[in-house]
């Protein structure tokens, strides 16, 4: 039987699904950003994300089914990707949990491959990006790494 490779923010997936976060965690979380003087200079400034908040609330954190299937999905990316002769880009939210590992994996990965990759960080941002200004800013950088790149 050939080994599973399991990518290293995957492994605690399955616990996280079964575990979940509480709604009253989340809605008490939401409670304690609306009285932040930051979370109100964020919603002036039209950087706050408050549909996002509101489905965060109101659906599964996982998802609906169409997208729990397509993160747990069973397919291969390493093999998917092994040969490939483009280059891949990164990037990566400082204050994501997920991050370190993530970034320390793939591009261990891709120079075992020969792949060569190009890594960037939004400062401040989680695994969502979920303000105008960190969505900008991976729009902005990936434009850019589009233009720059030869084919």
């Amino acid at each position: 039987m050939a080994e599973e490779k399991v990518l290293p923010f995957m492994e605690h997936k399955a616990l996280a699904a079964r575990q979940g976060t509480p709604r009253w965690a989340l809605f008490q979380q939401m409670l304690r950003k609306i009285f932040r003087p930051d979370s109100w200079r964020k919603l002036l400034r039209g950087e706050a994300n408050v549909r996002g908040a509101v489905q965060v609330l109101a659906k599964d954190k996982e998802g609906d089914t169409r997208e729990r299937q397509r993160k747990t999905s069973r397919r291969d990316i390493l093999a998917a990707l092994t040969g490939f002769k483009g280059i891949i880009h990164f990037i990566y939210g400082t204050r994501d949990p997920e991050a370190a590992g993530s970034r320390a994996f793939f591009t261990d990965w891709c120079h075992s491959q020969h792949i060569a990759c190009d890594v960037h960080t939004v400062d401040g941002a989680p695994h969502n990006y979920y303000t105008a200004k960190w969505t900008a800013e991976v729009i902005a950088r990936t434009a850019m790494w589009i233009l720059t790149t030869d084919e």
